[in-house]
């Protein structure tokens, strides 16, 4: 390995770094008020709806170990991740069966219009269940539904 002599390597035309200054004296944001760069709407439930929601509770439960409550009037099993995961549900399907995860976004009208112009289909307007969540869904360009949480 070479020896480095204690003198600091500087490549030409390089410069000190200028510390950055505000004008008007006023502070940075702190990292925690910013967003990431990179990150989007968060995915934030998921659903699985079937024909026999029952048997695939017990299917999942045994499966991942996952606790599920179906102790409400429609059955709808909730799955609560305990601080690792998202949290979900398995439930009736209306239809076919298939699998859903939403995402939250803070207007569900302009995601939808959003998702119209580019390919995608609104197949539930904006919901309200009250005292719980105001919800809606899309298909994608290729048919998969996709909901919406308003954040």
């Amino acid at each position: 390995m070479a020896q480095r002599s204690g003198r600091r390597s500087v490549r030409r035309g390089s410069r000190p770094a200028k510390k950055a200054q505000r004008r008007g004296g006023a502070a940075r944001p702190s990292r925690a008020g910013r967003a990431r760069a990179g990150a989007g709407y968060p995915v934030v439930h998921f659903e699985i709806n079937a024909r026999d929601p029952k048997a695939l509770h017990a299917f999942y439960s045994a499966l991942f170990r996952w606790e599920i409550d179906a102790d409400n009037p429609m059955g709808y099993g909730v799955v609560t991740a305990g601080g690792k995961g998202i949290n979900g549900g398995i439930g009736p399907a209306q239809g076919a069966p298939h699998v859903t995860f939403y995402v939250a976004v803070p207007d569900l009208e302009a995601t939808l219009r959003k998702a119209g112009e580019l390919g995608g289909s609104t197949v539930v307007p904006p919901t309200e269940i009250p005292n719980m969540v105001t919800f809606a869904a899309f298909t994608d360009p290729q048919g998969h539904r996709i909901g919406l949480i308003k954040s």
